[in-house]
């Protein structure tokens, strides 16, 4: 091959070949765009399964894209799979720190784990960055008093409480959390305000009962849990209380009743079961004139 010959073939080797070259990332690219494409549409329609696939092959072409492990994490958990979402936006973390979408997504799945101190730091962490973060401090108290430190998850609570003073939910997490305490009279108070913004949240007049109880009020006790029963039939924490206030006010025979109604709606539940348990003892002991342990 002569020079001139070698020029030749080198020219038209760069023409044949520069096209293709510059083709194969050009067409990655527009591959990539089109399966992110498909996964936005399978998602709007909830065809999950498909969404996850399309995402999982954007992957595969751009590891490091943050917006396609994000929306595999979404995904991920929607199809219930849980590890592997929380894998996935460890990842999403990984490429995009400062997300406080994704690290709110990843504390939430964490709880669900019940990795209740894991789950919290993402939320303090969140929290740093924008304290009036009302999701965050709540999700935080939650953790908190799940780790059962009730003190420093009724800060968080009151500090909720004090940004979105008509949230239900807020009241209703601080007044659980100072019911665990036995801070009654502050509980209920909290209760009502629940009940005062929800009519219909059953689980406040369930707890509301109980510190009525607490403080003796057995008659308005009944009548609360009365109301939780029919907001709610399947309650048992419900018939549990009315158990307890109807045992307290002597009426032994409904008692018996409604513990057992709350056996029969969450077998599981020791509480039934054990007050049931004592207070057939405690009868048998009266008929037959003995002092029950």
């Amino acid at each position: 091959m002569n020079a001139w010959q070698r020029t030749f073939y080198l020219t038209v080797s760069s023409l044949l070949l520069q096209p293709w070259l510059l083709g194969r990332p050009a067409a990655a690219a527009g591959r990539f765009d089109a399966r992110m494409r498909a996964a936005d549409e399978y998602m709007k329609a909830g065809a999950y399964n498909q969404a996850g696939f399309e995402l999982r092959e954007a992957v595969q072409m751009k590891p490091d894209n943050f917006e396609a492990r994000w929306k595999l994490a979404l995904v991920d958990e929607r199809l219930g799979v849980v590890d592997e979402a929380i894998l996935t936006l460890f990842e999403a973390l990984r490429l995009n720190p400062r997300s406080a979408e994704v690290r709110f997504e990843l504390g939430s799945l964490l709880m669900k784990k019940e990795s209740w101190d894991e789950a919290g730091a993402h939320f303090r962490q969140i929290l740093e960055e924008n304290p009036k973060d009302v999701a965050a401090r709540g999700n935080l108290g939650i953790c908190l008093e799940q780790l059962e430190q009730y003190d420093a998850a009724i800060e968080q609570f009151r500090m909720v409480v004090r940004q979105e003073p008509k949230n239900a939910v807020a009241h209703y997490n601080l007044a659980a959390v100072l019911e665990a305490k036995k801070f009654w009279q502050e509980a209920a108070s909290e209760y009502r305000q629940v009940i005062a913004l929800d009519p219909r949240h059953a689980m406040a007049y369930v707890g509301l009962g109980k510190c009525m109880l607490q403080r003796g009020d057995a008659r308005a006790a009944m009548a609360l849990e009365r109301k939780a029963i029919e907001l709610s039939p399947g309650n048992h924490w419900a018939y549990l209380l009315l158990g307890a206030s109807l045992e307290q006010s002597g009426n032994r025979a409904a008692a018996v009743d409604a513990y057992r109604r709350g056996i029969q709606l969450n077998p599981r539940d020791p509480g039934s079961k054990a007050a049931l348990a004592h207070l057939l003892k405690s009868r048998l002991a009266a008929e037959s004139g003995a002092v029950p342990n």
